[in-house]
C-alpha cells in the first residue's frame, strides 16, 4: 500500500503570519491593474484591445475568433484598464490577486520556516516580472501542494473544501483567460483529484473532479460562449501555439542559453531526488510531477522566443523548486540545499536579465517590490485620482493616430486590418470585423491561414481592409498570414494610403479558395529555383523537414531558423527569414515585397523589380545537420483572371509621396505617409533610402526635409542629433545636401529646403536620396520627413 504524507497541523502563529502578514503582502505585490488608455498601435496593446472588443461584441471563440487566449483574455494584466470594461477589469483583477494571494498563503501556512522565507523572498526579488504567465504557472502548483498538506489534516474538512472550491475556480478561470494553459489545467484537475483520492479523501476527490469542469463551463457560458465551440477553440489554440513554437525562434546570448540548460538539468536532478525520497507516497509523487510539468512548460514558454521571455522560466524556478512537497519537516533533508541553491541561482539570473535586457538598474530592481506595494495601495485607496489623466491621454492618442481620410472613405462600414496594429481600429472607433486569426504573425499553419482565407473570400468578408507592412523578425513579408495576402490580391482593390496603412476595398463577389499546387519537385537546400517571368505573381509552396537531431532540438529547445534568399533580375539578393509552415501553406514569392510602397505597387499592378530565382538555406552551415537537405517544392503562377482589373494609377505618386515629382522605384527603411503641420509628408526614419530611375542627362535633386514636432517635445529625444540628407548617383560621390538638427536649438529652420550640386549622368542610372543619422550616430529620435522632392534637369 502506498505511504501517506504525514499529518501536518500548522500552529496558531503560523496561521497568523500566513493570513495577516503574507496574504496582504502578496496581494499588494501581485495586484496588476493594467495599462493606461491605448496610446500606441504596437503588437501587445493591439491583441489585448481585440480581446476586449471581442468580449464586448459577443464574439464566439473557436468560431468568430481564434487565439491562444480565451473569452476572458481581456483580463490579461497588461491590458488597458480604461474604457467600456474598466469596472469589470478592475474588480476582476482584485479578485484574481486575492485568490492568488490566498492560495499562496494556504501553502505558506503549511510550510516550514525556510520555505516560507523562500516564498516571500521570491515574491520580492522577482516582483518586476511577476505578472501573467509566471503566476499562472506557479499559483496552481502552490494550490496543489496546499491541497496535499491540507488533505492530511482530518480536523479541517471545511478548510479543505473551501481550498478545493477556490483552487478549482481559479484554475478554470485561468483556462478561460489563456486557453493555451488548458492542458496544464487538465493536468491540475486530474492531479488534485488523484492526490485527494490517494489520501483517502474520497468525497473531496469527487468534489474536485466535478467542480473543475463545472466551474469552467459556468465561466465559459457566462462569457457568452457556446459549449459546442470548446473543442474547436482548443484545437485552434493548440495549432497557434505549435505554429508559434516553430516560427518565432529567437536565440539568446550563449551565457543565458547555458544558464537555462544548467538550471533545467539541476531542476530535473532535484526532482529525481525528491521522487526517490517520496517513492512510496504516491500523492506526493503526483504533486512533484505536476511541479515538473509546470517548469517544463515555463521552460518552453521562455526559451522558444528567448529574449526577455527567458525571465519567465527563471522566476518560476525561484518560486517552485524550494516549495517541492515533503514528508520530512526540514527543508535541508535530503534535497533542500540543492533546491535552495538552484532557486538562488535562478533569482540571480532573473535579476541580471532585467538589468541587461530590461535596462533596469539593479538598485531599482531590488526595491521594486516595495514600490509596487506602495503604488498598489495608493491605487486601491484612490482610484479616481490615478485615472484622472486618462481622458487626456485617450484624446491625445485619438489625435496622434487619427486617420481622417480613411474614416471619410469607410464611414461605418466594416473594416479589418492585416498586420498587428489592430489597436488603431479601436482608437479610431472603426467598425471592426476581424478575421478569425486576427494578427498576421499567428496565422502561419495551413489550417489557420485557410480559416482566414475562407473568411476574406466568403460572404462575411469586411467591406474594407487596412494593410500594413509589418513582418516579424525580418520575415519575408508575404509569409505572415500568407493566404490572406493572396485573398486580398484576388478580391480587393487599393483606394488610398494614409499613415502606414494601404486601404483596400472589396470589389469582387465571394469566390473559392486559391488552389496551391502540392510540392512535388525535388530540390536541396542551397539549390536555386528559377521563377517564371510571365505571370503577375508566383506562389511558392514547399515541404521541408527537420532531421532526427533537429526534431530533438526542436522538442527540447526551439526549431532552427530557415532562410530564403531572393535574387532579383538586377543581381540584388535579399536574405530573409522563412518558416516551414508558410511553405506548406504556400505564399507569394514574386514580386518581392519589402516595404509598404511595394505593397502599394503590388495592388496598383505597377512594375516591380523581377524576382529571378530563390533558394532555401539553413540557419548556418554549422547547424545544417539539424535540417534535412532534401525538400520538395511547387510553383503556382497567378493568372490575370485571378486578379481584379488594374486600378487607375493617376494618384499613386501623391498617395504615398506627397508633392514628389517622380515616384521612387524602391523605398527601404521605415517609410510611410504622415500628416505634419496639417500637410501630407513622407515619414523617413533614418536610415532610409529612396531610389529613383533617371535617364541620361544633368540634374539637381531638391526638396524639403524636417524633423517631426513630436520628436522635439519627447523627453527621450532631448539629446537627439538630427539627420543628414545625402544624394548619390550611380558610381558618383555622396553629397551631403542638408544637415538638420533642430534639437540643438540654434534657430535653424525646421523644415528646411535642400538642393544638391549638379549630377551628370552619361547613361540611364539610379539616384539615391538617403536619410541618415546625425553626427553622433544616434537613431533613436531621427523622425524625419520629406516633401516636394524633385529631380529636375539642370542645364550646364
Amino acid at each position: 500500500m502506498a505511504a501517506r504524507t504525514a499529518p501536518h497541523r500548522p500552529s496558531r502563529s503560523a496561521r497568523f503570519v500566513a493570513w495577516f502578514i503574507a496574504f496582504p503582502l502578496l496581494f499588494l505585490l501581485w495586484c496588476r491593474f493594467g495599462a493606461p488608455p491605448l496610446t500606441t498601435d504596437d503588437l501587445d496593446p493591439s491583441w489585448t484591445s481585440v480581446l476586449g472588443y471581442a468580449f464586448r461584441h459577443g464574439m464566439r471563440w473557436g468560431h468568430d475568433i481564434v487565439f491562444t487566449y480565451g473569452p476572458l483574455g481581456f483580463l490579461h494584466p497588461g491590458a488597458s484598464r480604461w474604457g467600456p470594461l474598466a469596472d469589470v477589469y478592475w474588480w476582476s483583477q482584485i479578485a484574481l490577486a486575492l485568490t492568488q494571494a490566498a492560495l499562496a498563503a494556504a501553502l505558506f501556512e503549511a510550510a516550514d520556516t525556510s520555505r516560507r522565507i523562500a516564498l516571500v523572498a521570491a515574491a520580492l526579488i522577482c516582483a518586476v516580472g511577476v505578472a501573467g504567465d509566471v503566476l499562472w504557472f506557479v499559483v496552481p502548483a502552490y494550490a496543489l501542494a496546499a491541497i496535499l498538506y491540507r488533505s492530511n489534516d482530518t480536523s479541517s474538512r471545511a478548510g479543505l473544501t473551501l481550498l478545493i472550491v477556490v483552487s478549482a475556480t481559479y484554475v478554470s478561470a485561468l483556462a478561460c483567460i489563456k486557453f493555451s494553459l488548458a492542458p496544464l489545467a487538465v493536468l491540475w484537475w486530474f492531479g488534485a483529484s488523484a492526490v485527494l483520492a490517494l489520501n483517502r479523501r474520497f468525497g473531496a476527490a469527487a468534489l474536485c473532479f466535478v467542480l473543475v469542469p463545472a466551474t469552467f463551463l459556468a465561466l465559459w457560458l457566462l462569457a457568452g460562449q457556446h459549449v459546442g465551440d470548446i473543442g474547436r477553440q482548443l484545437a485552434y489554440g493548440i495549432e497557434i501555439s505549435a505554429g508559434y513554437a516553430r516560427v518565432m525562434s529567437v536565440f539568446p546570448r550563449l551565457t543565458i542559453e547555458i544558464a537555462g540548460a544548467l538550471t533545467l538539468f539541476a531542476c530535473g536532478a532535484v526532482m529525481l531526488l525528491a521522487l526517490w525520497q517520496h517513492r512510496r507516497a504516491l500523492a506526493v509523487v503526483v504533486v512533484i510531477l505536476y511541479f515538473g510539468a509546470a517548469l517544463l512548460l515555463a521552460w518552453r514558454s521562455g526559451f522558444t522566443r528567448a529574449d526577455l521571455h527567458t525571465a519567465v522560466f527563471f522566476a518560476c524556478v525561484a518560486f517552485l523548486i524550494p516549495q517541492l512537497p515533503r514528508i520530512t519537516e526540514s527543508v535541508l533533508r535530503p534535497f533542500g540545499l540543492p533546491a535552495l541553491a538552484v532557486a538562488l541561482f535562478s533569482a540571480g539570473v532573473f535579476l541580471r536579465l532585467w538589468q541587461v535586457d530590461g535596462q533596469q538598474p539593479l538598485p531599482q530592481l531590488v526595491t521594486i517590490g516595495a514600490t509596487q506595494i506602495r503604488n498598489n495601495f495608493s491605487l486601491l485607496t484612490n482610484r479616481e485620482a490615478h485615472n484622472a489623466p486618462f481622458p487626456a491621454l485617450a484624446a491625445r492618442a485619438a489625435e496622434t493616430f487619427a486617420l481622417p481620410r480613411i474614416r471619410a472613405e469607410i464611414g461605418d462600414r466594416t473594416v479589418d486590418l492585416v498586420g498587428y496594429q489592430q489597436a488603431v481600429l479601436e482608437i479610431n472607433r472603426f467598425n471592426y470585423a476581424p478575421r478569425p486569426v486576427f494578427q498576421n504573425y499567428t496565422a502561419y499553419t495551413r489550417p489557420l491561414s485557410r480559416l482566414n482565407e475562407n473568411f476574406l473570400l466568403g460572404e462575411r468578408a469586411p467591406d474594407y481592409v487596412m494593410l500594413s507592412f509589418s513582418p516579424i523578425d525580418d520575415h519575408l513579408a508575404t509569409i505572415d498570414d500568407p493566404l490572406s495576402i493572396l485573398s486580398l490580391l484576388r478580391r480587393y482593390s487599393p483606394v488610398l494610403l494614409e499613415s502606414k496603412y494601404l486601404l483596400l476595398k472589396k470589389d469582387r463577389p465571394a469566390m473559392a479558395p486559391f488552389e496551391v499546387r502540392t510540392p512535388a519537385t525535388p530540390a536541396a537546400l542551397g539549390d536555386w529555383i528559377d521563377i517564371p517571368a510571365d505571370a503577375p505573381g508566383v506562389v511558392l509552396s514547399f515541404s521541408a523537414q527537420l532531421s532526427l537531431p533537429g526534431k530533438l532540438v526542436s522538442a527540447l529547445l526551439r526549431e532552427p531558423i530557415w532562410f530564403i534568399e531572393v535574387a532579383l533580375e538586377d543581381g540584388t539578393i535579399r536574405r530573409l527569414r522563412m518558416t516551414r509552415d508558410a511553405g506548406e501553406t504556400g505564399f507569394l514569392v514574386a514580386p518581392l515585397v519589402t516595404s509598404l510602397d511595394d505593397f502599394s505597387r503590388l495592388f496598383m499592378r505597377e512594375p516591380m523589380p523581377r524576382v529571378a530565382r530563390v533558394r532555401l538555406l539553413p540557419q548556418r552551415e554549422a547547424l545544417a545537420f539539424l535540417q534535412r537537405r532534401e525538400f520538395t517544392y511547387a510553383l503556382t503562377p497567378l493568372a490575370e483572371r485571378d486578379l481584379p482589373a488594374p486600378p487607375d494609377a493617376a494618384h499613386a505618386i501623391g498617395q504615398m509621396y506627397p508633392g514628389f515629382k517622380q515616384r521612387p522605384i524602391r523605398a527601404e527603411g521605415i517609410v510611410n505617409r504622415i500628416e505634419e503641420d496639417q500637410r501630407p509628408a513622407l515619414f523617413a526614419h533614418a536610415p532610409s533610402t529612396l531610389t529613383f530611375a533617371v535617364a541620361a542627362g544633368t540634374y539637381v535633386v531638391e526638396g524639403e526635409a524636417g524633423i517631426r514636432a513630436e520628436a522635439l517635445t519627447a523627453p527621450p529625444c532631448a539629446h537627439g542629433d538630427g539627420v543628414a540628407i545625402v544624394v548619390q548617383a550611380d558610381g558618383g560621390p555622396a553629397q551631403e545636401v542638408l544637415r538638420l538638427n533642430p534639437f540643438a536649438k540654434t534657430g535653424a529652420p525646421n523644415p528646411a529646403r535642400f538642393r544638391s550640386a549638379r549630377l551628370t549622368l552619361a547613361a540611364d542610372a539610379t539616384v539615391q536620396l538617403r536619410v541618415g543619422p546625425g553626427e553622433a550616430g544616434d537613431q533613436a529620435c531621427d523622425w524625419a520627413y520629406l516633401r516636394d522632392v524633385a529631380i529636375v534637369p539642370d542645364a550646364p
